[in-house]
């Protein structure tokens, strides 16, 4: 053997030597500070003794443990990938990955108990978004798939439970606090009914409420399908008294509205136009409120909803209508054309309402038919193979047919036509 080779093994054997024992007083360290995490978390996440405070001591401990062992066992993994490795610093890296390892789930423990203390101060502070991103990151560590140590803990079980009671009085919180922010009323007397609507002029507030609803996927549709029944559709089948007012109360805006419950009106004929206009103002101050403080993908999301319900119960009375002479189908051909004209403006981008609103076609597709000819309505079925088809079903077209057009030869040769795709005419 070569001097300058018996030089090599010797350096290399000394470091080997080294770093074996920088990793046995680590391993020492990690070992008994392991102890001392063992009783802090058993205590308060197993016994539920009292918190003695000791957390800061051994959370910023165990980020000092983790930083030093992550570099040595970079160290030691670069040393056994060389040749000159002796079999007993690859058994030590062994050890030391197993380690390590437990270091790193007595880290994520830790974290877990740091994040707890921070939504309590959160929501000392009523930081309600702080709050709710605070238990996304928790549900990320708790239910890391990845991480099957930690799930076999016995302070798992407790830990999520402690994560679950949180997440629902999150909540439960937003919800309160949103409940107070848009005030939702209706009051029925014998004969009518007033509804409030108050929403608070709030804007931070109500944006950040608002937007840690639609994180934590809140349903919006009990407060769509009041405004829809209690609003929307009293204007479109009743007379109205309307009332907004911005100015009494300095902290809302009110929306106030009152209607006669027996006198409704029958099919459309209460003046279309002037109703259908009262519905599109009513979106044009829920614009103006709502699309200051709510996020573009919810405010899409709610006014499409709204404006959907409104088209589909103005397509379902008209399609209700046995008899639309001319002048009538021609007038509502121009609601029709009112709406389609001044609805995309309720959205920051127009073609939005392509997506937001499901039925948006199928109005304009009505609007086609009020106006159109009975040619082009069966161009457009096609013998079910045509746009109507998406929409409409055979009996819809056929009840709209007889009720715009006069009994003749033609009406019941279209009629005949008006058949679903594959299925031969009678």
């Amino acid at each position: 053997m070569s001097f300058v080779r018996e030089v090599v093994e010797l350096v290399s054997e000394n470091k080997n030597m080294d770093i074996r024992k920088n990793v046995q007083k680590l391993t020492g360290e990690i070992k008994k500070f392991q102890d001392n995490v063992r009783s802090f978390v058993t205590n308060k996440y197993v016994d539920f003794l009292p918190d003695l405070n000791q957390y800061e001591y051994y959370y910023g401990d165990c980020e000092n443990l983790f930083a030093e062992t992550d570099d040595l066992l970079k160290t030691v993994e670069e040393e056994v990938k060389m040749k000159a490795a002796s079999e007993e610093l690859q058994r030590c890296h062994e050890n030391f990955q197993e380690i390590a390892q437990g270091l790193r789930v007595t880290h994520k423990i830790l974290k877990i108990d740091q994040l707890f203390r921070d939504i309590e101060s959160a929501k000392s502070h009523d930081e309600h978004l702080t709050v709710m991103n605070l238990i996304c990151e928790l549900r990320g560590l708790i239910q890391d798939p990845t991480d099957n140590i930690f799930k076999h803990l016995s302070c798992y079980e407790n830990i999520k439970i402690r994560y679950y009671l949180e997440n629902e009085s999150m909540l439960h919180n937003l919800k309160l606090k949103f409940e107070s922010l848009v005030q939702m009323k209706e009051k029925t007397f014998q004969n009518t009914k007033c509804v409030t609507v108050k929403i608070s002029k709030n804007e931070d507030e109500l944006h950040e409420i608002v937007t840690a609803l639609v994180s934590a996927k809140y349903n919006s549709r009990k407060m769509c399908e009041f405004l829809m029944e209690n609003v929307f559709k009293p204007l479109i089948t009743k007379p109205v008294s309307l009332d907004v007012d911005k100015e009494k109360d300095p902290q809302f805006v009110t929306l106030q509205l009152s209607y006669n419950l027996s006198d409704a009106v029958s099919e459309l004929g209460l003046e279309p136009p002037k109703v259908v206009r009262q519905c599109l103002r009513q979106l044009d101050l829920l614009k103006n409120v709502w699309q200051t403080i709510l996020p573009d993908v919810v405010y899409n999301k709610t006014m499409g909803n709204l404006l959907n319900e409104f088209c589909n119960e103005l397509i379902r009375r008209v399609l209700l209508v046995e008899d639309l002479p001319s002048a009538v189908a021609n007038g509502l051909a121009e609601v029709c054309g009112t709406i389609i004209d001044r609805a995309p403006g309720i959205f920051q981008d127009p073609l939005e309402i392509n997506v937001a609103v499901k039925s948006w076609v199928k109005l304009k597709q009505l609007a086609m038919m009020l106006s159109g000819s009975l040619a082009e309505i069966t161009e457009h079925w096609s013998g079910g193979k045509g746009p109507l088809t998406l929409n409409y079903k055979p009996e819809e077209i056929k009840h709209l047919i007889r009720a715009l057009f006069q009994n003749t030869n033609r009406r019941a040769i279209a009629l005949n036509s008006i058949v679903s795709a594959g299925e031969p005419c009678s």
